[in-house]
């Protein structure tokens, strides 16, 4: 497995489109590309998460099953529940997001779960993607070095609701 990881505009997405035929090289079999929202899913090529789930939910999935997942970081815990035993199967996981900068899953059943451990950083995602996390930091979208770092210092504070209105006003 793999997690790529980033500031957004560091072109996260972009190596998929490379790594996809390689891995089809390499692992016969089938690839799942998905994200949580439409929008995210298409950039990516592929599906919502939903959609997958509703098509395996009748029919183990096979074990070598590439499960890529674009924007992971937008994932419900209760959606991972249901992606956990994808693992088990035998499917390899590739996640790619941004992380620390994006907040947390909106409207996520389980947010008191949030409250003791934080799913970006837990144990889970590390041995879903089997250890393996590239760290992307170069800006590849647009050419105004300011404005990058600029959102990219704000990412201390991307969980920090006190925080908003002053980031908001510094931006502008």
């Amino acid at each position: 497995g793999l997690m790529i990881t980033g500031y957004a505009g560091t072109g996260k997405t972009w190596p998929l489109k490379h790594i996809r035929p390689i891995l089809a090289e390499l692992l016969p079999g089938k690839q799942l590309v998905m994200a949580l929202r439409h929008a995210a899913a298409m950039i990516a090529g592929g599906k919502t998460i939903q959609h997958y789930l509703c098509k395996y939910r009748s029919k183990p999935i096979a074990p070598g099953t590439i499960v890529i997942i674009d924007e992971f970081s937008e994932v419900q815990l209760h959606t991972w529940a249901e992606l956990a035993r994808w693992k088990l199967a035998g499917a390899i996981f590739i996640l790619v997001g941004d992380a620390d900068g994006q907040r947390r899953p909106m409207f996520d059943r389980w947010q008191d779960a949030m409250n003791q451990r934080d799913i970006r950083q837990s144990q889970f995602l590390w041995e879903l993607c089997g250890g393996v996390r590239v760290q992307m930091t170069t800006n590849r979208r647009g050419d105004d070095p300011v404005l990058f770092k600029r959102y990219c210092d704000l990412y201390p504070y991307a969980d920090d609701e006190s925080y908003k209105a002053t980031a908001i006003q510094w931006l502008r």
